[in-house]
Formats: C-alpha cells, sequence, structure tokens
C-alpha cells in the first residue's frame, strides 16, 4: 500500500502504539505533514497506515478527520469551524485504514466506562523528509546489524539509499576502495 501511494522509495518515519483510555481526551487537531514539513502541501509525500487492534468506535476514542480536506494547500486554509467537521474512522479489530499524511485528523476522547481503544500507527515517508523517530539512536547496533538491506533502507539506517551515492560516505577509502588515496596529507590549496 505504501509503495502504490509514495513509490518505490520511502523512509518508515516512525512506528507507534496509541491507546485511548476511558477518561482519555482528544488530542489537537493537526495533519502529520503539516508537524514535520512547511506548507504548500501540494502532493502526498506522508501517508500513515493505521491497524485496529480493537474495535474501533466513536464512543471509545476513534480517530477523527475531516474528508477531503487533505486538499488544504496552507495551514490559513484551515477553517474556524474545522472541530465541528471531524467524522470518526471506525472499524473492526484487524481492519487496516490508510490515511493520507495532509488528512486532518485528530484522535478521539474515549467516553467509554470500560473499554481501551489500541492502534498501531505506521506513519512513512517521502526519502527527503526528515524522520519522526531516529532509527540510528533507538535501535541497538546489535539488532541493526541484523537487519536486511530493505529495512536499514526504510528505517534511514543506510545514508546513501536517498541521495543517490554509493558507497560509505564515511570513508573515502571505502567507498572508492580501488582508488590511490594520498595519506594523511594536508591541504595544499590557497583557497
Amino acid at each position: 500500500m505504501v509503495k502504490a501511494v509514495l513509490g518505490e522509495t520511502f523512509l518508515i518515519s516512525n512506528f507507534t502504539a496509541n491507546i485511548t483510555r476511558p477518561g482519555s481526551h482528544s488530542m489537537a487537531l493537526h495533519s502529520d505533514r503539516s508537524i514535520v514539513f512547511p506548507d504548500p502541501w501540494h502532493d502526498t509525500r506522508a501517508v500513515n497506515v493505521i491497524w485496529c487492534l480493537t474495535d474501533v468506535t466513536k464512543e471509545n476514542g476513534a480517530t477523527q478527520y475531516i474528508p477531503g480536506y487533505n486538499k488544504w494547500v496552507y495551514r490559513k486554509e484551515v477553517p474556524e469551524n474545522a472541530p465541528e467537521m471531524l467524522i470518526p474512522f471506525e472499524g473492526k479489530a484487524g481492519d487496516i485504514i490508510v490515511m493520507d499524511g495532509r488528512v486532518w485528523h485528530t484522535s478521539g476522547s474515549n467516553v467509554t466506562k470500560d473499554q481501551d481503544r489500541a492502534l498501531l500507527f505506521g506513519y512513512y515517508t517521502a526519502p527527503f523528509m526528515r524522520q519522526q523517530a531516529n532509527w540510528t539512536a533507538k535501535l541497538l547496533k546489535d539488532i541493526q546489524d541484523t537487519l536486511e538491506p530493505k529495512m536499514k533502507e526504510w528505517l534511514g539506517l543506510n545514508p546513501v539509499e536517498n541521495i543517490g551515492i554509493t558507497g560509505d560516505l564515511r570513508y573515502t577509502g571505502v567507498q572508492y576502495p580501488d582508488a590511490k588515496l594520498p595519506e594523511n596529507k594536508e591541504a595544499t590549496s590557497n583557497v
């Protein structure tokens, strides 16, 4: 699904669990794209994939969204009455919701007495956007070393995947193993 929206090259910007417990309140109205990328927002550069771990209802805090308003290009286009336009994404446990990163939304309030609402959120972005999670810092090096190259690419652990350069950017000798490089020479140019 992510490839169908963003293309072959993308990043896993963040992956989180979101649980609303009875009595939980709604968060601020936002679009995920507006948090990490300045307007204008002309095209899809981010997508949320939401896995429903429990049944999701308006009463137990379903994500609420404004249909069709991924078309807002500038923050100033968000109307004052935007909260009145919200409708819930409701679903059964096991359902998946795919949402353009420009869609304005919020979590709902959980007004039940005894129902948790549990979701997993995968936030995927175009490869040039800054990730919400710093996977290099979050994942132990031992875990990073076990990942397949494609997963490293998706997590942004391989810096060359997204800028079109081959080799290891940290060491020219690794990037160009057959090149004859000067050993510890000081720069001699007059700049």
